[in-house]
């Protein structure tokens, strides 16, 4: 045997230098071949067990489903929905007859007591002038509705009607920025003219252009008595249809 060219002790340190280093390199020779590998062939990052995966999403939508959720009503035989109701009826001398103003006063009533308390409503009575419960909607609470159908029960009707002011009034609170999902409810009989209003058609395009929030309005025709398809109504049925809502002729 030829003799090592180094000592024995130096052999040894070499050794295992190599020894404990193999590990490190193939770690290393792993890793770049993990590197070069197309993404589909890379382990799946997953997180850690201990962190919520997307529940918080779900509970958001619902949420957001609740908040659009809208309060219905029922009035004059129709359901209505909405968040803000601006119910603006006539008090004329004409519904007093045939105890009309005995139904709007019933049935309105009727609709305040189930409102829920997230709902907002007001009441605006009209006949030559407009006459208003709240200038701004009030949330619908118990002693709120009982305070409107109080002041419901205290109108007296009498004198010409003139359906312009009152719902132009309606229309003012209906589009207040704090007015949230607002619907006006207009129930009449025949005030479509009164004073320096003498052509129905114009008066139904004016106050439409007035209506720049795009308010729906429904409207609730009670002059039946006198015939369905009379001139009032026609105009009734076009501000309803202007102003994206509903012409309703309850039969009673």
């Amino acid at each position: 045997m030829l003799p090592s060219p180094f000592p024995p002790r130096f052999l040894a340190r070499v050794l295992a230098a190599l020894f404990f280093a193999a590990p490190f390199a193939l770690s290393g020779s792993t890793a770049a071949r993990a590197l070069d590998r197309p993404d589909a062939e890379r382990p799946a990052l997953r997180p850690p067990l201990d962190l919520p995966s997307g529940g918080g999403g779900s509970r958001v939508d619902a949420s957001s489903e609740d908040e659009s959720a809208l309060e219905s009503i029922v009035a004059f035989g129709a359901t209505i929905e909405g968040d803000t109701f601006i119910a603006c009826f006539e008090l004329s001398a004409a519904t007093a007859e045939h105890g009309i103003f005995e139904v709007v006063r019933r049935e309105l009533s009727d609709a305040i007591a189930s409102l829920g308390d997230e709902s907002a409503f007001t009441l605006v009575s009209f006949d030559a002038t407009a006459t208003v419960w709240s200038e701004r909607p009030r949330a619908a609470t118990p002693s709120r509705r009982d305070e409107a159908i109080e002041w419901l029960d205290g109108r007296r009707p009498g004198g010409e009607a003139c359906l312009a002011p009152g719902f132009l009034r309606a229309l003012e609170i209906a589009q207040r920025a704090d007015a949230r999902d607002p619907r006006i409810i207009v129930v009449a009989v025949d005030a479509v003219t009164c004073a320096g209003i003498e052509d129905p058609a114009a008066m139904v395009e004016q106050v439409t252009a007035a209506n720049w929030g795009r308010i729906p309005v429904d409207v609730i025709d009670l002059g039946i008595i006198d015939g369905a398809d009379r001139p009032a109504a026609r105009t009734l049925q076009r501000l309803a249809e202007r102003n994206g809502g509903r012409f309703i002729q309850p039969r009673w």
